[in-house]
């Protein structure tokens, strides 16, 4: 082997070497509120990544005595709804659009009625009111985002609702996630990770802002 061969060669494997390396870590938010980035540590502390933790309130709808569905073919159909339904819609739109969409996920009857039960309740609720109110002007639903941390990794995901206000009790931007679980507070370090995620890394570039969970 001549040396020329030799030093060629040795050029070319740390070329490739080099070249395999990934420039770009990419994840969700979702795996990303799952790791430890993105919960507490062992000393309690929150991943430097996120920053101090923003003030989130978690707002809870309750079911009465009306037991509904739960799993992922549910909350895939009230988050459908939720996404595409106008804000001020009445109980007649809300069931053309859950039969529609229900037999595209492929939910049953039951699942369809507890849908249009719940959706009712969410829009009904004095956050989505104030939302409806902002339509227009500073209403974004199901928004797409990309957020670069400060280690440089990305993280995609999507906001499920943004509104702005400006009022004289509140001048700033509201962030709502849905959450469909039967029991909150079995992932609700995850919730809270992911949400202060979304204000911390997004809607803080934009102006104060204010936080809720349903």
């Amino acid at each position: 082997m001549s040396k020329a061969y030799a030093a060629w060669r040795l050029e070319r494997e740390a070329l490739l070497a080099c070249a395999s390396r990934k420039s770009l870590s990419v994840q969700t938010v979702t795996s990303f509120a799952r790791s430890d980035a993105g919960n507490p540590s062992q000393n309690g502390e929150k991943g430097d990544c996120i920053g101090a933790e923003s003030r989130i309130v978690v707002e809870t709808l309750e079911h009465g005595d009306f037991e509904r569905p739960g799993g992922r073919r549910f909350g895939t159909l009230v988050h459908t709804l939720l996404a595409s339904i106008d804000l001020n819609a009445g109980v007649d739109p809300i069931r053309a659009l859950a039969t529609a969409n229900g037999r595209i996920v492929g939910t049953t009857e039951e699942e369809i009625e507890a849908a249009i039960t719940t959706v009712r309740a969410v829009l009904a609720h004095p956050t989505l009111r104030r939302a409806a109110v902002s339509a227009g002007k500073g209403l974004r639903r199901e928004a797409p985002i990309m957020l670069r941390l400060d280690d440089g990794r990305l993280v995609e995901g999507v906001v499920d609702l943004v509104f702005r206000e400006d009022t004289p009790e509140f001048a700033g931007w509201t962030v709502v996630d849905f959450k469909t679980d039967r029991d909150f507070k079995v992932s609700s370090a995850q919730y809270t990770a992911q949400i202060n995620l979304y204000t911390k890394q997004l809607v803080q570039r934009l102006a104060p802002q204010r936080e809720a969970s349903c």
